[in-house]
């Protein structure tokens, strides 16, 4: 099936419709298949044949029809209309499915296949191998001088940002391994690898990671935790002798103050357990307490927490002049 949907892609009349068309032309029905499908029939294995084929068909990859319509899922429609396939090259492709076999055929090849050449999305191969996490294919594109293990997409993302996102724990374990991998890469939102929850112990282990890292809004890795209800991470964290369990947004909104708005009364109990959190601490918005919150939608297991802390004023005011006992009522 790989060699029908090669042999295809390689004809004539193929070749020649212009990579600017939105979708397959109605006469084409078998186009789109033999697009999204041949990397995925040529993992179950490669004959010579099918080899000769996808390098013959990667050779000019950037300007076939059949790059635009591989990729395209990727990105939303405004993406779509903004941005062109041209510079997806061959050797992106073959990092995004995995075909390492294929990549060493054109990085052997010689001219026009750079290892390191960012495509339209500004994304090289190995940040397509690292998010796809194909780790043959990272080790290959790893062992080339010429590959920046820390280059940056058109977001400012990293293949170790990359690699975390798609949480694929073998290729952030080869990243980090890898001198020069900076653990601590963010993209231009300020997100950081240790957003991500199957990460999150390889990250730790390394010293250099800082589990305090902000993001734009200024939510660090604890306070994400702590209002999704991740319960392992938060306990992972506040085993770190830097973490600060108190630091909030800057809205003023601590760890405490998500994990009691969201109801996750174990993670109120973790965060209680340190001394260094104020269990009274307020919003700069409204003045909200955890305990307002808490109470005002009803999760009786933390506002019975939240009592039994010396430092909780039952009667505090927010700045509507609202009491826990008004946003209960």
């Amino acid at each position: 099936m790989t060699e029908v949907c090669l042999t295809y892609l390689n004809f004539d009349s193929i070749n020649k419709i212009s990579y600017t068309l939105d979708s397959a032309p109605a006469e084409t029905r078998f186009l789109q298949h033999a697009s999204s499908y041949w990397g995925l029939y040529a993992r179950n294995g490669l004959t010579a044949g099918v080899r000769s084929l996808a390098l013959q068909l990667l050779g000019r990859f950037g300007g076939h029809i059949s790059a635009k319509l591989l990729v395209w899922g990727n990105f939303d429609r405004r993406e779509r209309r903004r941005r062109h396939s041209e510079r997806f090259a061959g050797l992106h492709c073959a990092a995004y499915l995995g075909l390492h076999e294929i990549a060493i055929g054109l990085l052997e090849g010689g001219e026009g296949c750079s290892a390191d050449m960012a495509d339209t999305w500004g994304r090289t191969p190995l940040m397509w191998a690292s998010e796809s996490g194909h780790e043959e294919m990272v080790k290959l594109l790893l062992w080339r001088k010429d590959v920046n293990p820390n280059s940056r997409n058109d977001d400012g993302r990293t293949p170790l940002l990359c690699a975390a996102e798609g949480g694929h724990e073998g290729v952030v374990k080869l990243l980090l391994g890898w001198r020069g991998v900076n653990p601590n890469s963010k993209d231009h939102n300020g997100s950081s690898p240790l957003w991500y929850e199957g990460i999150v112990k390889l990250l730790l282990r390394r010293k250099k990671v800082n589990p305090n890292s902000r993001d734009t809004s200024g939510n660090t890795p604890l306070l994400y935790a702590a209002k999704g209800g991740h319960e392992g991470i938060v306990k992972l964290l506040l085993d770190q002798r830097e973490i600060n369990p108190d630091t909030g947004k800057n809205n003023g909104k601590t760890p405490l103050w998500c994990a009691a708005k969201g109801g996750h009364e174990g993670i109120v109990k973790l965060l209680l357990g340190r001394k260094e959190v104020n269990p009274d601490s307020r919003d700069n918005y409204h003045g909200r307490t955890p305990l307002s919150c808490a109470a005002e939608d009803g999760h009786q297991g933390i506002v019975e927490l939240l009592l039994g802390q010396k430092k909780v004023n039952p009667d505090s005011r927010d700045h509507d002049d609202l009491t826990p006992l008004r946003w209960a009522t």
